[in-house]
């Protein structure tokens, strides 16, 4: 369209080129009916003029503009974006055309005429949609607006028209810098113009709108169109301003838009209330956030049996629950089929040990050995049984079978990355990560104990006494190692040789009531020593998760007698793991030496030793198959998804995967991705220059596999060739036994594989459906498991949920886990594999927490009893609060920015703020980098609704981090709290926000509260305040004067 402005004069032809006006069923319009009249029979020519090619492209957007007058005045009937608001003079009605003018009296009062005839020649003529709409092409609705003039250039798109109107002394001058959203229009507006309407009676008004709609609903698609104007107005006759066009046709596609609109925004309003009612329902309204932030955020929630917090773990099981039902079509694969059968033969395992499943038991155990009898000191027993002889005793096949069914109650064999050679995996040596622990009940004595423990907690509430915690779980372990919960362990082997028939092949009655109790007292003793051989587990687990171990060639564990030479460890080694092993990682080697001299001692008699790891095989079998114990009921869906999920990993997976339908799993995706992009992003900028060059590419190069969802088709494909090994109509515990082996051997069998191999990520690494995201350091890849992607870190049902609850959630989540690469045992792997140099500001870091996990601290439970207590001195915990410390922030940051990332000196920014410049250099280092990085930041959401006025979008924010972590009990878990690394919920929210500035920030909490403090410890991400950019020309290592210290640094 070369022409950009019309005069419009009195003449009939400027006005025809002016607009074109659609008829809507819903209005009548009334003006002069001889100016009507010679319009339509002009207007039909000018639309035959502009029907061809060339006219269609001259043409530059598509005008849609309604006019309605009434004969009383409209409340609230615009239907379109903007409204014509008439003035005094005319009817004080509201006439609803796309653009907003306010006309003064002059400019109208020659063009009115009376409503009844305008309505009576609607009446008679005959509207024909041919004559007034024209094709639409796409290509030529898209025009340039030069804002250098001073006359307005119409541009309209399909959905948004830009313009500004403005009448000023009879001048009309529009301008293009007004988005106007045409479909956006709540179409119940419809209605109520058709109700109010004074012109037309109900019955009229149903015949119209009838006859209107039935002609609509025969019109094509392509000749819905009108003819696209470009109008510029710079002097206009007020007898000739209002001259009017076509009426406006809406179609039905356009309704069904509109609705679909105003549904989207209702549900979208819906969601963020129900959301934030969500929140207010979780707060502690009458705590104060300053003295105690996590019973502010979560108070509503602790102790509460009406309201509990979001788990996402109840959605991983009602999944599979769901998924694991039997298949009426029997299409799926075999071994799909088996879980569903052992799943449901779980569901109906009987309550009683039937024959046939005592046979299996018993051929597990004889399979080892039997008991023997000649422990007894009596000479005529001696020559009895003999022919016990022929079947020696082997402690190599006898350790190895243990592990192979895994059961570890010694050592275990597990599988790790080569950290010199990171695309493998190798053979790690170590002590089990949580001592006797099976896969089905809690061990006998740990039951037993922490049952002791539960019951001095409850009578301390009860009672309002105080509890020395440290003091609580020195009891709890000697009540496992010698007490109470050891010999409940005794007891229970005895129970379990005499309901498996361990001594029925003793001849005489007496001998065998003697042997089973010999063997019972020898194995208490001999347990008793083991025990005090294990070190604190604690200590067990902070060295597996430190990776604090040494490399070993086998063949050096067989000749330098390194932990023992009781067993040939490559022979061992190789039963195990189906394949010869060159080299282990070897763990607690001390431990190890003093376990396997123990062992070494009582062999020098080996049909006592026999006796005795034939009695724990058997307490094993039986706790784990038959009588479980710290479970609440085993006929569960509940327990058999956990058992299904615990022996089929990777059918459970593909199971849980194909719960989602596609369209779910990626849009998943796509809701983390962004955020994981930004938070990555993000800290490359906020990483301060106190870091070096190693750690820079380390985390500029650190891999998030997002879902197990784009392995879907390789993990199914080797599923369909699983061999699993069990018959339909066997008994759970025969199924079980099967499955037993069958765990280990997948377990091994990736050995050969690579550490990027499907199977290894998704059965190895983590698996779909678990609930925490995993850093595997030696890779330098982080694992999110779809089994995450749910409430409280992932609101995915709900629409227009605020950027800040999504980085508060998913975004500070994988912050935590992104941030483990500078933690204490991330610091030992680079992305090159090779230890990293030393860090300054990491170290500093990890010296200030550790004086802070040094404190006693003191938790309120139920707020009727406290506990008081040191941590462990191993510092278990210390590598989670380094990742929350830094979460907290760089989750935040992330949201600033989220969305526009970094730009290379670019002269275009995108919308926000002005850009930020940070900077990686270090003055000292002077190393060039490649390219300055501009950090940009987003623009900030509105609160939700309800906590708008207490609470502003960064306070938010940091609420909702603590109610991701909200616990439905104030109980402690003693156990936990000092055998695992992660501290309580209510210790991790408070410590985590107590060190971090933008916590005191947003909230302003004095130093004399609990949660205030006027020393924060330093961690090497800024707070994103720097100064300009460099000028042009200055070089990229731009030296910055350094940030702000912390409050108190």
């Amino acid at each position: 369209t070369e022409a950009s402005t019309t005069t419009i004069s009195s003449t009939r032809e400027a006005t025809e080129a002016s607009t074109t006006d659609y008829y809507h069923p819903h209005v009548t319009t009334s003006w002069p009916e001889t100016t009507t009249k010679e319009f339509d029979k002009e207007i039909t020519a000018k639309t035959e003029h502009t029907s061809t090619p060339a006219a269609t492209t001259e043409l530059s957007k598509t005008v849609s503009t309604s006019r309605e007058t009434t004969e009383g005045p409209l409340e609230d009937t615009t239907t379109e974006s903007t409204r014509v608001e008439v003035t005094k003079g005319l009817y004080e009605d509201t006439t609803t055309i796309s653009s907003s003018a306010e006309t003064t009296e002059a400019l109208i009062g020659d063009t009115t005429t009376d409503l009844s005839e305008r309505d009576s020649t609607i009446e008679k003529e005959t509207f024909d949609p041919t004559t007034t709409e024209e094709t639409f092409d796409p290509t030529t609705t898209e025009e340039t607006f030069d804002e250098t003039t001073t006359e307005g250039t119409f541009d309209e798109t399909t959905t948004e028209e830009t313009f500004d109107e403005t009448t000023t002394e009879g001048t009309i001058t529009e301008t293009a810098e007004k988005e106007v959203d045409l479909v956006t229009t709540d179409v119940s507006m419809s209605t109520t113009m058709l109700q109010e309407t004074s012109s037309m009676t109900t019955e009229e008004t149903q015949t119209t709108y009838t006859t209107e709609m039935d002609a609509l609903d025969t019109t094509s698609p392509e000749e819905e169109t009108s003819a696209p104007t470009t109008l510029t107005e710079t002097t206009v006759e007020t007898t000739t301003m209002m001259e009017t066009t076509t009426p406006l046709h809406t179609t039905t596609q356009e309704v069904e838009t509109t609705t679909t609109i105003v549904q989207r925004e209702r549900k979208e309003e819906a969601d963020q209330m129900k959301l934030a009612s969500r929140m207010l329902d979780m707060m502690d309204h009458s705590a104060d956030p300053c003295q105690d932030f996590y019973e502010y955020a979560c108070g509503g929630v602790t102790d509460n049996r009406e309201l509990v917090p979001e788990d996402p773990g109840k959605d991983v099981t009602l999944r599979l629950i769901e998924m694991l039902q039997p298949n009426e079509n029997n299409d799926e694969d075999s071994a799909t089929e088996q879980t569903r059968n052992f799943y449901n033969s779980c569901l109906n395992k009987p309550s009683t040990l039937s024959p046939d499943d005592l046979a299996t038991l018993r051929e597990q155990v004889d399979k080892l050995g039997t008991l023997d009898p000649r422990v007894l000191d009596i000479a005529s027993i001696q020559d009895t049984y003999s022919y016990i002889d022929e079947d020696r005793f082997d402690l190599k096949k006898m350790l190895a079978e243990f592990i192979k069914m895994d059961y570890a109650p010694f050592f275990d064999v597990s599988l790790d990355v080569d950290k010199y050679n990171i695309d493998k995996f190798t053979v790690r040596l170590s002590l089990p990560m949580s001592g006797f622990d099976s896969a089905f009940s809690e061990p006998i004595d740990t039951w037993y104990c922490r049952s002791q423990y539960q019951d001095k907690l409850a009578d301390a509430v009860k009672h309002k006494k105080n509890l020395q915690l440290n003091d609580e779980y020195y009891d709890f372990v000697k009540c496992k190692d010698e007490g109470g919960g050891h010999y409940a362990l005794v007891s229970r082997l005895k129970e379990a040789a005499r309901v498996l028939n361990l001594t029925d092949r003793i001849l005489d009655p007496n001998h065998a009531i003697d042997v089973l109790a010999d063997t019972s007292i020898n194995a208490e003793f001999f347990l008793r020593d083991i025990k005090e051989s294990w070190p604190a587990r604690h200590e067990v687990r902070h060295k597996i998760i430190n990776k604090n171990y040494k490399e070993y060639q086998v063949a050096e564990l067989d000749s330098k007698d390194i932990i023992s030479n009781l067993v040939n460890w490559s022979e061992l080694l190789e039963a195990v793991v189906g394949v010869p092993v060159t080299k282990v990682q070897l763990y607690h080697e001390g431990a190890l030496r003093d376990i396997l001299k123990r062992i070494q001692e009582e062999n020098r008699n080996q049909a006592k030793l026999r006796n005795i790891l034939l009695l724990m095989w058997s307490e094993h079998l039986y706790t784990e198959l038959v009588e479980p114990v710290g479970v609440p009921g085993t006929n569960t869906p509940e327990y058999c998804v956990a058992v299904t999920q615990h022996l089929l990993p990777d059918i459970a997976g593909e199971l849980y995967l194909k719960s989602f339908k596609p369209a779910e799993l990626k849009h998943l995706r796509q809701q983390v991705d962004r955020v994981v992009n930004s938070v990555k992003k993000t800290a490359a900028a906020a990483v301060t220059n106190q870091v070096s060059r190693s750690l820079e590419n380390k985390l500029q190069y650190m891999v998030a596999y997002i879902g197990a969802a784009t392995n879907l088709e390789e993990l199914a494909g080797a599923n369909a060739n699983a061999i699993i090994d069990i018959e339909i109509n066997e008994s759970y515990i025969k199924k079980a036994v099967t499955l037993l082996k069958r765990r280990r051997r997948s377990l091994y069998s990736i050995l050969n594989k690579a550490t990027d191999h499907p199977m290894s990520l998704w059965t190895h690494f983590s698996v779909p459906y678990s609930t925490t995201a995993t850093t595997v350091y030696a890779i330098n890849k982080i694992f999110i498991p779809e089994g995450v992607m749910s409430p409280p870190l992932l609101y995915t049902k709900m629409s227009a949920v605020p950027d800040y609850i999504l980085f508060a959630g998913i975004g500070h989540m994988f912050a935590h886990e992104f941030l483990h690469a500078m933690d204490t045992t991330g610091m030992k792997f680079s992305s090159a594999n090779i230890d990293l140099e030393s860090e300054i500001a990491v170290e500093r870091s990890e010296y200030c927490l550790k004086q802070i996990l040094n404190n006693n601290f003191s938790v309120s439970i139920e707020g009727r009893a406290a506990v008081s207590f040191r941590l462990p001195e191993s510092y278990l915990h210390l590598n989670e609060l380094m990742a929350d410390t830094g979460a907290t922030r760089l989750a935040w940051l992330a949201y600033q920015h989220r969305d526009v990332g970094s730009t290379t000196n670019s002269d275009t920014e995108p919308a926000g703020e002005e850009a930020e410049y940070v900077d990686y250099g270090d003055p000292k280092r002077r190393r060039r980098r490649s390219s300055s990085i501009f950090i940009k930041k987003a623009a900030e959401e509105l609160p939700l609704p309800w906590l708008r006025e207490p609470l502003s979008p960064q306070q938010l924010y940091l609420l909702r981090t603590a109610q991701t972590q909200c616990s439905s009990s104030s109980k402690l878990d003693a156990i936990a709290l000092m055998e695992h690394e992660h501290l309580p919920s209510k210790m991790r929210v408070n410590l985590a926000l107590w060190n971090e500035p933008l916590f005191h920030a947003a909230f302003q909490c004095s130093p004399d509260t609990t949660m205030g403090t006027s020393f924060t410890c330093p961690y090497p991400i800024s707070s994103m305040q720097s100064p300009q950019p460099p000028s042009e020309g200055e070089e990229d290592d731009y030296a910055l004067g350094g940030f702000p210290p912390y409050p108190g640094q």
